[in-house]
C-alpha cells in the first residue's frame, strides 16, 4: 500500500514522512510500503519528492523483518536518491547554460 499525504503549506517532506510513519505505526498496518506527499498550497520540487520517497523507503526497510523486502526497500531508496542527485545536477547544468547564454547575448 502506498499512501498519499496532503501536508500543510510550507511543511517539509521529512516532517511529513515522519508524521505518516507514526500514524501507520499506531495503526499497526503491516502492508505499508511508502508514501508520496503533496502539499495543499506549496508544490514540492521534484528533488524534494524524490528525497521524501527515499526516506519513506528507508523507513519501510527498517520496519520489516523480511530480508528480501528490506533489500527491496533499500534498493528503492538508493534509486530515489540517485534520481534526486541527477535532478540536482541537471538543474545546475541548466543554470550554467542560462548564464552562458545571457553573457553571450550581452
Amino acid at each position: 500500500m502506498i499512501v498519499v499525504l496532503f501536508g500543510e503549506s510550507g511543511s517539509r517532506p521529512a516532517a511529513c514522512v515522519a508524521a505518516g510513519m507514526a500514524f501507520f505505526e499506531r495503526l499497526g498496518d503491516p502492508g505499508f510500503d511508502g508514501m508520496v506527499i503533496f502539499s495543499d498550497r506549496t508544490a514540492m520540487t521534484t528533488i524534494e519528492t524524490y528525497r521524501a520517497n527515499a526516506a519513506a523507503q528507508r523507513a519501510a526497510a527498517e520496519k520489516t523483518n523480511l530480508p528480501n523486502r528490506r533489500d527491496m526497500h533499500q534498493r528503492s531508496a538508493i534509486t530515489w536518491e540517485t534520481m534526486a542527485r541527477a535532478a540536482e545536477e541537471t538543474q545546475g547544468r541548466a543554470q550554467v547554460n542560462l548564464a552562458a547564454k545571457a553573457s553571450a547575448a550581452a
